[in-house]
């Protein structure tokens, strides 16, 4: 289903260049390996061995009474690498469904096989449930090794860890980035490990490979350099549910407000588990949440349709709390109140998506959105690339973010569902990088629509001018300029001056240890064009791809 939406959007790609010329042209300072580190590790498994859920003994049925019961029931009883199957039907359900560890819920297709939930839930599917407690102890100091790009951390005591673990790393907020949770909003609480009050907001989920003596061997490495005045430290997980999966299905809400249901999916306590193929329609507060302790999950080939209320503020398509590694690829949003969030979420990647329409509408006449955007202290390390949608926010309203990098995406900073001839329609602009927003990138962007910007930079907050880059001196209490001084912004084309700016040249940011070569890699997180492309140009988006002004 969501191949063949995908391919009528178009598309384009360049020619793959080798590590050494993207850390030519990008400072290393703002670059992790995504590749090979992003998404469920090995790949989303093919499983053949499909159990039939409306045969006996379980006896689902698709006749209007709640059926979640039997369907749980097949979830409990598969072994492992087994499929629950749904065949066409619309299966009414009243409580929420867990899948377990090694297993997949399947139906016959998004538009075939339904589940109509029809009562008031906190996740109307769940994977997992655990998460990790910072209140509850268990911290362990590394004694060396915490800084960026290391695979070795010596702690203070390794004697609870071993091989196939997982652990948070992380240390009090770094005033000098600054990493902040406070502002004029209040203080984020829930940023940063669950129960730290948000002291450790920057942090990365990795996986513990080997174990000798106080030493252990991490995978990915560290995506920064901590200090050793700020109390580096290790805290282990709980027990994750891995690889486990939702396939080939449509998850819908049938009641019509947004206190009804809060989310069509949730992943908590996860690491290589996925969602493809699923279609999300009457999204409630949130459609799909990695809500803390989530590793290296994809939500991939879905599609994200309508919203219980649009027009609120908290109903988020998808939010990522607490997570890295998480790949996010190849989805359309399509008519909801917001896209894609990050809270305290670090080394994660959003390729390739579609937004059409997705705004709130309670706002439509005084305030414009973007579909996209970091909202909690301390986001970093997360790549968007390729994306087509109105806009994206480095937003500072529950704290800070930085080094986050936005790479050959078509940021149009218009959204095509909307009237804009309204005066007090507010903050307009394709990328929009608020204060305490730094060391952030963007590389090979096309920006703006023709014809519609009224400005090429806007620096005022809550300003009424169409921009193609808002980047306000002064908002939520905080006044500097270095969200634009510390920003690396090279070879974006903007409808505004109809050019190809590059770093360093009048009215950009310097280049900041980068090169100043205008050749760019066709990809920062694919080795080479993915089957899932088909006959689409690779790579897609960029000036320096014939016709790539107008993706």
């Amino acid at each position: 289903m969501k191949k063949q939406i995908f391919t009528t959007v178009t598309v384009l790609v360049l020619f793959i260049l080798s590590f050494p010329t993207r850390a030519q042209v990008i400072p290393s300072d703002r670059l992790i390996t995504w590749q090979g580190n992003v998404g469920v590790e090995g790949g989303i498994p093919t499983r053949t061995m499909q159990i039939n859920a409306t045969s006996t003994p379980y006896n689902a049925h698709a006749d209007g009474i709640n059926t979640a019961n039997e369907i749980q029931a097949c979830l409990n009883a598969l072994s492992p690498g087994q499929v629950c199957y749904l065949p066409p039907g619309i299966y009414s359900l009243s409580s929420q469904l867990k899948i377990p560890s090694n297993v997949t819920l399947r139906g016959a297709g998004a538009d075939k096989t339904i589940l109509l939930f029809t009562t008031q839930l906190g996740n109307d599917i769940l994977i997992g449930g655990n998460y990790t407690d910072a209140s509850l102890g268990g911290q362990i100091n590394i004694v060396s090794g915490y800084t960026k790009g290391s695979t070795q951390l010596v702690l203070q005591n390794a004697s609870s860890l071993s091989a196939g673990k997982f652990i948070y790393v992380s240390e009090l907020n770094d005033a000098t980035i600054p990493v902040n949770v406070t502002n004029t909003n209040g203080t984020c609480n829930w940023c940063g490990i669950y129960g730290d009050n948000g002291n450790r907001a920057r942090l990365q989920l990795t996986k513990v490979t080997a174990v000798n003596g106080n030493s252990i061997t991490i995978s990915p490495a560290m995506y920064f350099s901590f200090t050793s005045s700020l109390t580096p430290q290790v805290l282990k997980t709980p027990t994750y549910t891995q690889y486990a999966g939702v396939e080939d299905l449509t998850i819908k809400n049938t009641v019509t407000t947004l206190s009804s249901t809060r989310r069509n999916l949730c992943f908590q306590g996860a690491a290589n588990c996925w969602a493809r193929y699923v279609k999300f329609e009457n999204i409630g507060r949130r459609g799909v949440n990695l809500w803390f302790d989530v590793f290296r999950n994809e939500i991939r080939d879905c599609y994200f349709v309508t919203a219980l209320d649009q027009a609120n503020s908290d109903n988020y398509s998808l939010e990522i709390n607490a997570g890295s590694g998480n790949l996010i690829e190849n989805n359309i949003f399509d008519s909801t109140a917001n896209a894609t969030l990050l809270v305290s979420a670090s080394g994660n990647v959003f390729g390739y998506n579609y937004t059409y329409g997705v705004h709130r509408t309670s706002q439509m006449t005084t305030w414009f959105w973007p579909d996209s955007w970091t909202h909690g202290g301390h986001s970093s390390y997360n790549l968007w690339e390729g994306n087509d949608q109105t806009a994206l926010e480095f937003d500072f309203y529950w704290g800070s973010n930085s080094h986050d990098i936005a790479f050959r995406n078509r940021f149009r900073g218009k959204d095509a569902t909307i009237a804009y001839n309204l005066p007090n329609l507010m903050t307009n602009g394709a990328i929009l990088t608020y204060p305490q927003n730094n060391y952030m990138s963007a590389v090979g962007n096309v920006l703006g629509e023709p014809g519609f910007a009224t400005k090429y930079e806007e620096t005022t907050y809550q300003a009424v001018s169409r921009s193609i880059w808002n980047t306000p001196t002064s908002a939520f209490g905080v006044t500097s300029n270095k969200a634009f001084t510390t920003m690396f912004r090279h070879v974006n084309f903007d409808y505004f001056t109809n050019s190809v700016k590059q770093c360093g040249t009048a009215g950009e940011p310097t280049c900041q240890a980068a090169s100043g070569s205008t050749v760019i890699p066709s990809s920062l997180y694919l080795a080479a064009k993915p089957a899932w492309f088909g006959s689409i140009t690779y790579p897609p988006i960029g000036p320096d791809v014939t016709g790539g002004y107008d993706a």
